[in-house]
């Protein structure tokens, strides 16, 4: 582990463990998914919706981060890889088998997860994102001993050019 990492690690351990007594607990509601073997997750009130990928198809000359496109509530929907968009090792199509459908303004997309663990209620103090370039990431939370990097939709649409939200 480099020193950066340490620092960035004990940063977030202080923060985490400080607590006055005073601190009143607050309630995120996340919809909570894995990408990547981390779990990871958006506020509910960006999230339209969840599918099981089906019938996926292809665009091809895509970019890379687009894995395709499916039909969903009547609409044509473009599925994001994660993985893709954090130049992270790419997993197989097959293990991404469901997605969640989050909105910026006008901009829908779909957001390829390996697994979807649905709407969770998290009491917890939301730490600062810090670490190696995740973008969409913007706090880390607690769910359980998991640590949870909680996205927000208009930041992964402005990452690689996959949109300009509001």
């Amino acid at each position: 582990m480099t020193d950066a990492s340490e620092q960035i690690l004990k940063r977030r351990a202080e923060v985490l463990a400080v607590t006055d007594g005073l601190t009143q607990v607050v309630v995120t509601e996340l919809v909570v998914f894995r990408v990547g073997g981390q779990l990871a997750a958006f506020r509910a009130s960006e999230v339209e919706g969840a599918g099981r990928v089906r019938e996926l198809a292809p665009v091809p000359g895509g970019p890379a981060w687009l894995t395709g496109v499916v039909q969903s509530r009547g609409r044509v929907l473009s599925l994001v890889d994660l993985n893709r968009v954090w130049s992270a090792p790419r997993r197989g199509v097959a293990d991404q088998t469901s997605y969640v459908v989050v909105a910026s303004g006008p901009l829908r997309l779909g957001v390829l997860s390996e697994e979807l663990l649905g709407f969770q209620e998290i009491e917890t103090t939301l730490v600062p994102f810090e670490g190696t370039d995740r973008p969409g990431v913007i706090e880390v939370a607690r769910l359980g001993a998991d640590h949870v990097l909680v996205l927000t939709a208009r930041r992964v649409f402005q990452a690689r050019g996959l949109g300009d939200a509001p």
